[in-house]
């Protein structure tokens, strides 16, 4: 299962849950959507060298819909990340991020899932198509910082046997973990959030994950 060791959470932006229900623990700290898309729009801009949004204060947060059309606008990725009202800070180690499914399109024709891709030559050789900030830090020695967090949520049945599929960030994964394999490294970790409420009323999660509006 994955580990979910709490990241300290930002000042005025996480939820207490005192309910104890499904894979929740009482008393968890649950981040909330607006966080996460922030710090992803603050990220992405850096490191595409885009703007970032003016006016997010006016935003309309509290509909998925909306922020949905603003992110497409502002050429940011959109969907899933707002179709998830809170999110749980996660710490993934070596094991968590076997389980994890990446985009198909890097390795086409090969599997999804990072523990099935490690060793073969196609992944032990990938390099991001552009220069990236991350490509040599996390493929030699770099920590991982908070800074760059994974996007995750639950996998859909066709991206079975994964247990997460990384929404944003398969490039670092892959680099991350291939450097944690290589050097049978067990302890070091990779930051990010898991969606663990999807919004029922985001028209985007109703047509392409009905499946985990159900779970």
């Amino acid at each position: 299962m994955l580990a979910e060791r709490l990241a300290p959470p930002t000042e005025g932006w996480s939820w207490h849950n005192t309910a104890n229900g499904g894979a929740f623990m009482a008393n968890e700290e649950l981040v909330t959507r607006r966080a996460v898309i922030e710090q992803y729009v603050q990220y992405d801009a850096r490191k595409k060298n885009m703007a970032v949004p003016r006016g997010m204060n006016e935003w309309d947060w509290s509909s998925a819909d909306d922020l949905d059309r603003r992110l497409e606008a502002a050429k940011f990725k959109y969907g899933t990340i707002a179709g998830y009202t809170f999110w749980k800070p996660v710490e993934l180690d070596y094991r968590d991020l076997s389980k994890c499914a990446i985009f198909n399109r890097i390795f086409q024709s090969l599997p999804q899932v990072l523990g099935q891709l490690a060793g073969l030559p196609q992944f032990e050789t990938w390099k991001p198509d552009r220069r990236t900030e991350w490509f040599e830090r996390l493929d030699e020695l770099g920590d991982y910082p908070r800074e760059w967090p994974l996007i995750l949520r639950p996998t859909v049945s066709s991206e079975l046997p994964a247990e997460w599929y990384i929404e944003d960030g398969s490039g670092r994964a892959i680099c991350f973990f291939r450097r944690l394999s290589r050097s049978a490294d067990c302890t070091s970790r990779a930051y990010g959030y898991r969606g663990v409420h999807p919004d029922p009323h985001s028209t985007f999660m109703r047509t392409k994950f009905a499946e985990l509006l159900r779970n």
